[in-house]
């Protein structure tokens, strides 16, 4: 039997952020390609070319990193990284950083393993490739980079998680105390995700203050900074209890099973939420920063201008809600992507209406019908979604309706708004001829 072959072979790259020459794993061209994937683009399978090649776990090999000063970020960003928005700013944060012993940097760089990835490794460098990230300014940071990032940090916490209850045995019938464990948890993962509305709130806030920063002319800019500043700090106050809240109820009731299944160690995960409370712990926590830098990067980020790009981000944004049990939310965020789309719609029509270059003119009509395309998926989208939350509401619906069946339909659609369903659902049910 011949020997099996790894499917990648060491190339020397010098670190973007330090210069010192490393030795990277660098993937054969056309080894493996996904095979079956999950709605959030995470590959479940791969498909080998040669059945002589060792299927080692792609995911564990995204990220290079440096063993001299501890950078790390996507192979393609090191090796190419005066492609990286703002790469210049990013790196001199970084060197800064590490110029002053930055703990989180310090802590994370020497506990990977970059000899011999494996999962723990892998996590760990995520969170230092996150928190690389997050050392720029805020209005210079790659926002749809850093998303990426948790998104992939979630994907590892899922494959985590999966491969810890095929272990498993079949569970047994539920005991009462299993049943309010689980009622702690579920309140306190529903905690987390107000909090995490309460960030986007406040960055909300932030962008619009820092919008009208001109028409104010500088007037009580102090006051403003320092309200923004302790709201931020209250929120990361929050942040930290709600996760030592989490942290104690698991040591005291849910891990002496668990924590022994990890293959990573929760002890020093929690040495870093200390230090760094937004760093994610488990999957929904990855998810929700995720939804947050993907929002941002389609607020500022011109990658994703097109109506194409912008859809498929929205789109990913509302799986992501979905997955983190946010059905609201994803309503939310549904309703405005088609309205959007349809603003682009309206400046590419304009824009071919003024043009008289036809090579110009031509290149607005392929957009034109990128985004017939993508408004046709938008409003595919818009009705799975609403079709979700009617399903959910439809209890409360039929106990409204069968209180006013002697009603008009206009007193009907008054009782169902008073009742807090929405003006699109009511417009759904209109046309199922169910109002």
């Amino acid at each position: 039997m011949s020997e099996k072959k790894l499917p990648f072979f060491m190339k020397t790259h010098s670190c973007p952020a330090c210069g010192t020459s490393g030795s990277h794993r660098q993937f054969r061209s056309r080894t493996f390609a996904p095979a079956t994937i999950e709605s959030d683009s995470h590959p479940l399978t791969y498909t080998w070319s040669d059945p002589q090649l060792v299927q080692v776990h792609p995911p564990l090999y995204f990220l290079y990193f440096c063993t001299s000063c501890f950078f790390a970020s996507p192979s393609e960003n090191y090796v190419d990284p005066e492609s990286v928005l703002y790469n210049r700013v990013g790196n001199r944060a970084f060197t800064h950083a590490r110029a002053n012993n930055d703990k989180i940097i310090e802590l994370l760089g020497q506990r990977i393993d970059y000899d011999k990835l494996n999962f723990e490794s892998a996590l760990w460098m995520h969170l230092l490739a996150i928190y690389t990230q997050l050392l720029r300014e805020e209005e210079l940071r790659d926002h749809y980079t850093i998303a990426r990032l948790y998104l992939r940090m979630a994907w590892l916490y899922r494959e985590e998680n999966r491969a810890k209850c095929s272990k498993t045995e079949t569970p047994v019938e539920e005991k009462t105390e299993d049943s309010t464990q689980t009622a702690v948890l579920e309140a306190l993962s529903a905690f987390d995700a107000i909090l995490h509305q309460g960030n986007e709130g406040r960055n909300q806030v932030a962008t619009t203050l820092k919008a009208d920063a001109p028409r104010r002319r500088g007037r009580n800019a102090d006051v403003y900074m320092k309200s923004l500043t302790t709201m931020e700090r209250l929120f990361e106050a929050l942040h930290s209890e709600a996760y030592r809240l989490k942290s104690t109820f698991n040591q005291s009731y849910v891990t002496a099973m668990q924590t022994s299944d990890k293959s990573y160690d929760t002890a020093f995960l929690d040495e870093i939420k200390t230090s760094w409370v937004y760093a994610p712990v488990e999957e929904a926590e990855a998810l929700r920063n995720a939804i947050e830098h993907f929002e941002k990067a389609i607020a500022s980020d011109s990658r994703l201008n097109s109506p194409d790009a912008f859809f498929r981000t929205s789109a990913l944004i509302v799986d992501l809600e979905l997955r983190c049990n946010d059905l609201d939310a994803a309503f939310k965020k549904v309703r405005g992507i088609i309205g959007s789309i349809m603003k682009d719609r309206q400046n590419i029509l304009a824009k071919i209406n003024t043009t008289e270059n036809m090579s110009h003119k031509m290149e607005l009509q392929k957009q034109l019908s990128s985004a017939n395309r993508s408004i046709e998926r938008a409003t595919d989208l818009h009705y799975q979604i609403v079709d979700m939350v009617v399903e959910r509401e439809m209890p409360k619906i039929n106990a409204i309706l069968k209180e006013h069946t002697q009603s008009t339909t206009g007193q009907k659609k008054v009782a169902l708004l008073a009742n807090g369903i929405s003006h699109g659902i009511i417009e759904h049910l209109q046309k199922k001829k169910v109002v």
